[in-house]
């Protein structure tokens, strides 16, 4: 809480906010999906793909195994366009499923 993270603006530019809660869930329903390099993601989480949001299930499709416990990230901003975060990986993850 309070790190400065990198968000994504709908028009592509990145911009520093901070943390606002860390959200931690126990997640035993179903594989998650492989981003690549061992990162894990659940199937139903919003990513952005081009100038829109997807589904993972729509862009990842390995197997990446079992994770019981996952964690999401709540942005302190007041934009709609800010509600997301930029993962180590480079991809952007929404922190609102219904993106």
């Amino acid at each position: 809480v309070g790190d400065l993270v990198w968000v994504e603006k709908d028009d592509g530019r990145r911009v520093l906010r901070p943390v606002k809660k860390v959200l931690i869930h126990e997640h035993n329903q179903e594989n998650m999906l492989d981003m690549g390099a061992g990162e894990l993601v659940t199937r139903g989480h919003r990513m952005r793909s081009g100038a829109g949001w997807q589904r993972a299930d729509t862009l990842f499709s390995d197997l990446g195994g079992e994770c019981p416990t996952v964690w999401n990230l709540e942005i302190e901003t007041e934009e709609a366009d800010e509600r997301n975060y930029v993962l180590a990986n480079g991809k952007c993850a929404h922190n609102n499923r219904k993106a």
